[in-house]
């Protein structure tokens, strides 16, 4: 029997998020940031969360929490920590009813790409402009790229797919140069 068939747990979800808002300090942190020791406890927080050890809400809550004031820090706005919250949230509802409604027969790598591919994307494009709309982000003036759907990936002339992240890397590299 394979073992690997399954969905990422929760936990693995929250700990791609501190991972990919890039909160946890890898080397050396300034006297601001999370220090030492609280990144050893969130780490071994989201480690019991991944292996769904202990009250699973209560941890998942918290944890959650815990990304959220530790982004405050970074973002101190409250519209804009809402506009960020709200897709998230979003796509943890969708993922949660993925797992109570569907099964499954592929890896979790797998199973997590079936989920992005055919779920995610629709959930955090309506998700996003509808937090666009709803927390009034475009009253704060912030800077962003000029195209209208600069957070979706297009197709260049050549073919090639432009991702986001070089849209936007291109931005501020224009924008500094």
């Amino acid at each position: 029997m394979n073992r690997d068939t399954c969905f990422a747990t929760q936990g693995e979800l929250v700990k791609l998020a501190y991972d990919a808002f890039g909160v946890l300090p890898r080397k050396e942190a300034s006297r601001d940031d999370v220090d030492e020791t609280q990144k050893k406890s969130i780490q071994k927080q989201l480690i019991r969360l991944a292996k769904e050890e202990g009250g699973l809400i209560s941890n998942l809550g918290q944890a959650i929490q815990g990304l959220s004031k530790i982004l405050t820090a970074y973002i101190p706005s409250i519209q804009i920590m809402s506009a960020i919250g709200d897709p998230l949230n979003d796509l943890l509802d969708a993922y949660s009813h993925l797992v109570s409604e569907e099964g499954t027969y592929l890896s979790k790598a797998q199973t997590v790409q079936y989920f992005i591919s055919t779920t995610a994307i629709p959930v955090l494009v309506v998700s996003l402009n509808k937090s666009l709309l709803r927390h009034s982000l475009a009253d704060l003036k912030l800077e962003m790229p000029d195209a209208t759907f600069w957070y979706l990936p297009t197709v260049a002339a050549d073919g090639s797919l432009v991702l986001p992240l070089e849209k936007v890397m291109r931005w501020v590299y224009g924008r500094c140069c």
